[in-house]
């Protein structure tokens, strides 16, 4: 919407789901053909749409090289380790070989890697919580429809269970049984995640086994898995949420760190990757943590500290309810204005 907004316009080419042409809100979306994260389409709808310019928003590595042949690329990169991945340096050194390439950042951490890798100075275009996510809503609706009593305190985490456990579910699940032990009775924790994935933690068997039958509660697999929850129902949660955990080994910008403070809901993360840009004593709690080799990346990680993301939550637990002014007005420097202006300086860079 801010490339538009920017007087562009603007067609999708789809990542996943899309195999017939469609329009949302005003968007053309076109097919992601027969390959996995639509690869194969991309070239054929950027010569559709008669595209002067391509704007990928995914891991660079997840989509092949030789379709980017002859195209303007500016690959908006998510970066979460340190140095690059291995994955990221050999996708941009293979497309830079046939595309007019323009990497940009969506964190200063990810120009900073990126300037490590040998790429100069790369921009900054900062991802944004959506319009949805404002300090407005009614704090008391998610907690009324979902069982929560006024009276508790409530943590919510959203992030994909998978097999590299990025999230660190393991670290949240430990901490946050560190605060039923100290509060039995008064607090809850919101998983918007997959339970039991077939690949990554089994995160309602790990529940059971830290003692939090009656304390987790998780999002719906089928509503999760076909993405039938609209960003008003999200924002509802984070919204009555009192601290949104966004606690990770790694993230390339962190969008619902971004969507809980445009709520007004102070955030715990780990002191890592791009979290340092969003969380200050003011607003959040940051967590130490110790390197982790990641093999696919051949690069590092954060692993947070349990102990460290537990003293978080006990600080929150004491004081998130007084900071909830100051998430906001941290939050809503971190919305599409924001990002409609980085892209517009970028583009009239090129």
């Amino acid at each position: 919407m801010a490339l538009r907004d920017l007087g562009h316009d603007v067609a999708i080419s789809a990542f996943a789901g899309c195999h017939e042409e469609r329009e949302w809100q005003g968007f053309p979306i076109m097919g992601v053909g027969s390959v996995a994260h639509g690869n194969g389409a991309i070239a054929g709808n950027y010569a559709r749409w008669k595209a002067d310019l391509l704007v990928t928003l995914t891991d660079t590595w997840v989509m092949l090289p030789y379709q980017f042949a002859g195209l303007t690329v500016l690959p908006w990169v998510p970066i979460d380790c340190d140095p690059l991945s291995v994955m990221d340096t050999m996708w941009l050194a293979e497309v830079a070989k046939i595309a007019d390439l323009h990497p940009v950042a969506m964190s200063a951490h990810g120009s900073r890697v990126l300037a490590g890798a040998g790429w100069g100075e790369v921009p900054v275009v900062p991802h944004a919580a959506g319009p949805a996510f404002h300090p407005g809503l009614d704090r008391s609706v998610w907690r009324r429809e979902n069982g929560v009593p006024a009276g508790t305190f409530l943590v919510a985490k959203i992030g994909v269970n998978n097999e590299d456990d990025r999230k660190a579910f393991d670290v949240s699940m430990q901490a946050f049984a560190a605060l039923v032990a100290r509060h039995p009775g008064k607090v809850a924790l919101y998983l918007h995640t997959e339970a039991q994935p077939h690949k990554g933690p089994n995160l309602a068997r790990m529940a059971l086994n830290l003692g939090l039958k009656h304390h987790v509660k998780f999002a719906d697999g089928y509503r999760r898995s076909a993405d039938l929850y609209p960003a008003t129902e999200m924002a509802s949660m984070l919204a009555g949420a009192d601290m949104a955990d966004v606690v990770s080994r790694g993230e390339g910008y962190g969008v619902p760190a971004a969507e809980a403070l445009a709520c007004g809901t102070p955030v715990t993360g780990c002191r890592n990757s791009a979290m340092t840009e969003k969380i200050s004593a003011g607003w959040g709690w940051l967590a130490g943590g110790q390197r982790e080799w990641i093999r696919h990346h051949q690069s590092w990680w954060v692993t947070p500290s349990v102990a460290e993301v537990a003293r978080a939550y006990e600080a929150a637990y004491a004081g998130a309810r007084r900071m909830r002014g100051a998430a906001a007005k941290a939050g809503a420097g971190m919305g599409a204005a924001a990002m409609g202006a980085a892209w517009e300086r970028v583009l009239a860079g090129l």
